[in-house]
């Protein structure tokens, strides 16, 4: 049965909330027209805090906002790979670690449910611990609005413009702030946001911030958060998500059923909320349930344009512009190409047209004007894109990645490897796209991107993919045994690998940690940990005046000593999973190589009989 939290219980203890903050506010200042702005029953303000528990899902339908306690199922935790545990609050938290800082990170990848997650948490919080809770989208921030500027706005309907109300406010111990999605900002915005966030735990120290992120995020290393990670969902959770979703009991057993008797491939896929979703609606709609990780998606516009109930017949809807289905989906997957190149995931109702303008312009789709419709489309006909106040986003992020991969690996191969060395090559782009790439068009992700960046890799190194002692020497001496103090005085060593080129550092990586489990097996290292170093010590940032970020100290300060200085070569080469981790490296290069050549070579001129 579904936890129910009335919206009048939140009201009742956010206004008592807010009368203890004016009563502090009183005591505090003196000038009526700062106060006068402040009160215990601020309707806007208990609006914005009951907006949390309303959410539009991928299942519910992009018109249709659900109360998030009827479907949420609370994904267990870990902490330093540690107890796994679940929590109903921030406050439990301490039952299961020994983390005191009030400042956390929950990390998960895509589609693990951190948003749902978070407003979850900041619900429990209002209830638990009396905070008001303080939710912003990171996704929000842009060149003329940062994060300091989204709470004065969030806070504005209730506290006004005055500055000193605001640092009291937040001073005060009553505030929490939840910061959603730091994986979704702009690329040009991460470094000063990340300054931003560490001020606000600075210069606030009652402040409680919670931040959501996937993996590999520059505020996974500031001094001030703990991590906590959200762990694959299990049958546990498998389970009881589709119980709370599929009313039709036949449904739900022959889903759990499918699930249990799925091939490994799909069970290692339907470990977050949203592939489990996927999954459900792949079946509802008269589809069979999905054996590869692409069938979750490249039904999708299918799924979502059908009604969504097997048992009571699977019907059409229609949609709202003069476009066909086929004109409909193409002209999307164009549009999440136009966003990926503006780099944006969030647009208001101009930018729509504009893009969606662009992207049937593209499909040589002519006399088409209906833009308006076209929107409604997307909206409340494949429901793939919602609308949140002015402004609009895709339901979910993977969608848009999944689109742009798709859009990318049909393009022809001169122009595919363009955008791939122009916006994931020598860009910074989140890895997703590749990770959908990868799968939709292997040829152009090893081709393109794969084997460029090993091959740009081995030129700086001189080195060549053949397991023998010439080569093995060169990545011996870029082995890097490197110390530090954690947060216990203790001090670690892990294992080191220059930052040359990150395609090769981030295709390894397994690799490396194994590498670093046998080290630490071999007391070379006490810590299985891994670190990717820039070794020529290019400090970019000064250079552009921009302060240094806590990152970049811990790096400068990571006292670094080569391999060699600790063991002989004659060793060191000894060492069986050194030997172990080139062969698996050279192995793996070789086998890249050899599907490319077997593609290009799969019509040759003796098939033609030239």
């Amino acid at each position: 049965m579904s936890e129910i939290i009335a919206i009048a219980t939140v009201r009742a203890i956010t206004a008592q909330t807010t009368r203890e903050i004016i009563d502090l506010a009183k005591n505090k200042i003196k000038s009526y027209q700062a106060l006068k702005k402040l009160s215990d029953n601020n309707d806007d303000l208990m609006a914005s805090i009951e907006k949390l528990m309303w959410v539009k899902t991928l299942f519910s339908g992009a018109e249709k906002p659900v109360n998030l306690f009827d479907f949420f199922q609370k994904p267990k935790l870990a902490y330093l790979e540690e107890k796994i545990f679940t929590i109903d609050n921030l406050q439990e938290i301490s039952s299961f670690t020994d983390i005191s800082n009030k400042n956390l990170i929950f990390r998960g990848t895509v589609g693990q449910g951190k948003s749902i997650f978070m407003r979850f948490l900041a619900i429990k919080d209002i209830v638990t611990t009396q905070r008001i809770p303080i939710f912003i989208e990171l996704k929000n921030i842009s060149k003329t609005k940062n994060i300091i500027d989204l709470i004065k706005e969030y806070l504005a309907i209730w506290i006004g413009d005055s500055e000193e109300i605001f640092n009291l406010v937040m001073q005060s111990g009553k505030i929490s702030i939840f910061l959603d999605a730091f994986d979704e900002l702009d690329s040009d915005l991460i470094q000063s946001t990340y300054k931003y966030i560490n001020d606000l735990c600075q210069n606030f120290r009652k402040l409680t911030v919670i931040v959501s992120s996937r993996p590999d995020t520059l505020i996974i290393n500031s001094q001030y958060f703990n991590v906590i990670d959200l762990q694959p969902y299990e049958s546990e959770e498998q389970i009881g998500l589709i119980e709370k979703l599929v009313e039709d009991e036949d449904n739900k057993k022959f889903l759990i059923e499918s699930i249990n008797s799925s091939t490994h491939e799909v069970r290692e896929v339907l470990v977050t909320p949203l592939m489990v979703v996927l999954f459900i609606k792949q079946y509802t709609v008269g589809f069979s349930v999905p054996n590869h990780v692409v069938d979750f998606y490249k039904n999708i516009f299918d799924v979502v344009t059908f009604t969504h109930d097997r048992s009571k017949g699977i019907e059409k809807r229609q949609s709202f512009s003069s476009l066909n289905q086929i004109q409909l989906e193409s002209v999307f997957e164009r549009f999440c190409f136009e966003t990926f190149l503006a780099k944006t995931i969030v647009f208001n109702r101009g930018d729509f047209i504009e893009l969606l303008r662009k992207s049937v312009e593209k499909n040589n789709i002519s006399n088409f004007e209906d833009y308006y419709q076209l929107i409604n489309d997307f909206t409340k006909f494949a429901c793939l894109i919602l609308q949140d106040g002015t402004n609009y986003t895709f339901i979910h992020k993977s969608i848009q990645e999944f689109y742009v991969a798709k859009y990318i690996s049909n393009l022809n191969e001169s122009t595919a490897k363009r955008v791939i060395e122009i916006k994931f090559y020598n860009d910074y782009i989140d890895s997703s796209y590749l990770e959908f790439l990868k799968i939709l068009k292997p040829y152009y992700f090893n081709k393109y991107y794969l084997i460029k960046g090993l091959n740009e890799y081995s030129q700086r190194l001189e080195i060549e993919y053949t397991d023998d002692i010439k080569n093995i020497r060169k990545i011996i001496e870029n082995l890097f045994i490197c110390e530090f103090l954690n947060h216990k005085k203790i001090n670690v060593k892990i294992l080191g690998i220059p930052m040359y080129v990150d395609v090769f550092f981030d295709t390894h990586i397994m690799e490396f940690h194994k590498l670093a489990k046998g080290l630490t097996e071999l007391e070379i290292l006490n810590s299985a940990g891994l670190v990717g170093i820039d070794i020529e010590h290019k400090e970019n940032e000064e250079s552009e005046g921009i302060e240094e970020s806590e990152f970049k100290k811990f790096m400068r300060n990571l006292k670094k000593t080569p391999l060699l200085d600790l063991l002989s070569f004659e060793d060191a080469v000894q060492i069986e999973p050194i030997k172990k981790c080139w062969e698996n490296i050279c192995k793996h290069y070789n086998r890249i190589c050899y599907e490319i050549e077997e593609i290009e070579n799969q019509v040759t001129l003796d098939d033609l009989g030239v």
